[in-house]
């Protein structure tokens, strides 16, 4: 008894059918791939931001801090004091008091 030749046609046409679903639908592999390669680009961008978060928050900290030396090397670095010239270091007597500002 012969098969006929319609039904290995429709046999390979359903195939390539599902193996084009199965890669390119939205549910396929190819779809998950791509989804992966996204999350593992938008990690590398989050812990960027998070590096660029902590250096942040160091330099306000040593900005509030009044630590000398990295003002001194913001100053340099945007070019309000030469590098010759030495900051004098601030003193709390020169610092208005809350009092003052108010009045």
């Amino acid at each position: 008894m012969r098969i006929p030749k319609i039904f290995f046609f429709t046999f390979f046409v359903l195939l390539f059918l599902s193996i084009y679903f199965l890669v390119f639908s939205s549910d396929g592999i190819n779809t998950f791939f791509l989804q992966r390669k996204k999350i593992q680009e938008l990690e590398s961008k989050i812990e960027d931001l998070r590096l660029e978060i902590e250096n942040m928050q160091r330099r306000i900290e040593l900005i509030k801090g009044l630590d000398r030396e990295y003002l001194e090397y913001l100053f340099r670095k945007f070019g309000w004091v030469r590098k010759d010239e030495k900051i004098m270091k601030l003193e709390q007597d020169f610092l208005p008091n809350s009092e003052q500002i108010q009045e």
